[in-house]
Parts: structure tokens; C-alpha cells; sequence
């Protein structure tokens, strides 16, 4: 699903810095920035530039720029920036309403420590971001940093996440086809995702990551700041005390239980999960209110039972429905039994 809306134009104050974005085999892959507001070294104290900058004012020719290995990306002034209030917190940071130069943006500011460690981190971060164009995914338009501060500068979103569109008690009843073509948005980000060389991992697919705008006519996919170009753990703590990637109640049997790498195949489950909840309006999975979260899901999942929202999911749809039977195969405990997102999308419909 297109959106007829413009991304805002990618304009820069006069002056400003056109960073290059070098690729190295030795770039450390994306993980969450440690959140910190002791920062023992600053961004700006370090002898490196945090990219290859280029002289102020200087022109990029085709001839210094490999597709495959560079990436150009804006860095602007903060004083460009008026930021305003708070709209979201998470293990990445907070993200505030601002405008930059007149236009109404999304700020997402990080704090960093350990500068030695997660300057390829920002780096890979910033590059996975800028190559990424999809109009079902949160656009990044440039960048800042300040000390011991990161500013991401994103597409604002005019409307909710849809957890606050399916949970909240205010919210009216969506009908089932506007339903289906959220979902066809999200499948079709992931999948766009996915289709990447190499393919970008998401790692927390979730409701309360895919942006909504007001009447629901724009969905987009946010928050790849624990995205993944190649599968490895990122430092998200669970209740049962170990690493994993993503959300407790969105990962895949083979990350939750075997603390696995995230795959594509992790995302997949994540997705079904996310569709289970647009469609039922229920939680994936029912938790007792005196029950742990995770040793529930850890019981139910030793016996390999489906997501408790499944149930209520298969009764929507009549009994041949192609769409209800490849969103129980994405939910399949067998990980390579799991379809793509390309074949998700083409079972996508009523």
C-alpha cells in the first residue's frame, strides 16, 4: 500500500556536512547503543571523526563514491533543530517532536557511552537507515551528534503506534478489510527488508512498532535501531535473565527457548504474532495475571503450543481460507517450515 504523502525533502542549512558512510569488513554489526547519562567519553572529544567527512563545501563525484561500499548521508547543526516533547522511551533511547528548518520531524536521540566500542556501531546503524527507501517504513533524513549524544532526525508520524490502535478503550472497531491492508503494509516492509544483500533483520517486530497515521491511510514499520544486517544476538534483557533480540512475547521458539540468533525467520514469527493481535484484538499470548511472563510462554512453548490468540484467529476466516493457514505455517515451531514474507503478501487477502 503507496501512500500518496511526500516524505519530507531532505533539504540542509547551507554549510552543511555531506557525511560518507565508508562499509569495512571489520564494521561491527548493529546492535542497541548502550543508553547511559554518565558517558565516560563524549562523541566530540575523540581524535576520529565519528564518519569520513568530506571538507565543508566540497563536491562528491561519482568517482569517490562506491554504490556497494558508501553511503552519503546528511549531517545538519543541532541549532537547526527546535525539539519539543517526548513521544516515545525505550531501550534505544526516547524520541521527541521537533521541527528542522520549519518541517515537523522525529528526533531520536541516544545516549552513548564507551565511544571505543560503539562508534561502528552508530556507523552501521546510520547505514543501514540511509539505504533503506520504502514508503511502509519510517524514513531517516539526517543526523546530528552533540558531546555524548546521537540525533537521528525521522519521518514524524501524525497518528499512533497500532498497540494504542487495537488495546486502547477509546478506539472503535476496525473493519476487517482496512485490517488486511495494514497487514499487507507490514508484510510488504519486511519483506522489502528481507530482499536486502544481505537481508536487514529486523529483530522486534511488534505492534507497538508499527506506526500508524490519523485515519489509518499510512502504516510504517520503525524502530530498526536493533536491526540486523547479518543474525547475531543484541543486549535486550528478558525476565528469564538472559540476552535476546526483540520482545519477549513476540520472539520465536528458537530465540526465546535456544537464545538463538534472529533470522528472517524470527521476523516471520514476530509478524504472525503482531497479525494474531490486529486480528483478534486480544494479546498473543493470554498470561495469567499472578503467572510470569516468561516461564508462561516458556511452559507453552515446551509443549509447542501456538500462540493463545490462535484460536479465535482460525475462527475469523471460513474453513478454506489461504490467508488463516500460511499465518499458522509463519507460526510453525519448525523454523524452515515458515514461509517468506513474499509469500506471505501473495496470501494476503479475504
Amino acid at each position: 500500500m503507496t501512500s500518496s504523502q511526500d516524505v519530507p525533502q531532505q533539504t540542509v542549512r547551507p554549510g552543511a556536512e555531506q557525511e560518507v558512510l565508508s562499509s569495512s569488513p571489520e564494521t561491527t554489526d548493529l546492535m542497541d547503543v548502550n543508553v547511559s547519562n554518565n558517558s565516560e567519553q563524549d562523541l566530540e572529544s575523540q581524535n576520529q571523526p565519528l564518519l569520513n567527512d568530506k571538507p565543508e563545501g566540497s563536491t562528491i563525484h561519482e568517482t569517490d563514491v562506491n554504490e556497494n561500499e558508501c553511503l552519503i548521508l546528511p549531517r545538519v547543526a543541532l541549532t537547526d533543530l527546535a525539539l519539543g516533547e517526548e513521544i516515545a522511551r525505550g531501550t534505544f533511547g526516547k524520541v521527541r517532536r521537533a521541527q528542522w528548518l520549519g518541517t515537523d520531524v522525529a528526533v531520536k536521540e541516544t545516549d552513548v557511552k564507551r565511544m571505543k566500542f560503539t562508534k561502528p556501531i552508530i556507523i552501521q546503524e546510520l547505514k543501514i537507515h540511509s539505504k533503506i527507501r520504502h514508503p511502509n517504513i519510517i524514513q531517516l533524513m539526517a543526523y546530528t551528534t552533540e558531546k555524548n549524544k546521537l540525533y537521528m532526525i525521522l519521518e514524524l508520524n501524525d497518528g499512533k503506534n497500532l498497540e494504542e490502535v487495537i488495546f486502547d478503550d477509546h478506539e472503535g472497531i476496525i473493519p476487517l478489510d482496512i485490517k488486511m491492508e495494514i497487514t499487507r503494509s507490514v508484510i510488504k516492509a519486511v519483506a522489502y527488508l528481507h530482499n536486502q544483500s544481505p537481508p536487514i533483520i529486523h529483530m522486534d517486530i511488534k505492534p507497538e512498532n508499527v506506526l500508524v497515521s490519523r485515519e489509518l491511510k499510512r502504516i510504517r514499520l520503525c524502530n530498526l535501531g536493533i536491526s540486523k544486517l547479518k543474525t547475531m544476538n543484541s543486549s535486550i534483557s528478558t525476565s528469564m535473565g538472559s540476552l535476546q533480540p526483540g520482545t519477549l512475547a513476540y520472539q520465536a521458539p528458537e530465540v526465546f527457548m535456544n537464545q538463538s540468533s534472529a533470522t528472517s525467520y524470527s521476523d516471520i514469527w514476530s509478524t504472525g504474532c503482531t497479525i494474531l493481535e490486529l486480528f483478534t484484538e486480544m494479546p498473543a499470548w493470554s498470561i495469567p495475571p499472578d503467572d510470569d511472563l516468561g516461564a508462561y510462554i516458556l511452559t507453552r512453548m515446551k509443549d509447542c503450543h501456538p500462540p493463545d490468540a490462535m484460536q479465535a484467529f482460525l475462527s475469523i476466516f471460513p474453513e478454506n481460507c489461504k490467508f488463516k493457514e500460511i499465518i499458522r505455517m509463519a507460526l510453525s515451531y519448525d523454523a524452515k517450515n515458515r514461509p517468506s514474507a513474499l509469500e506471505l503478501l501473495s496470501n494476503c487477502c479475504l
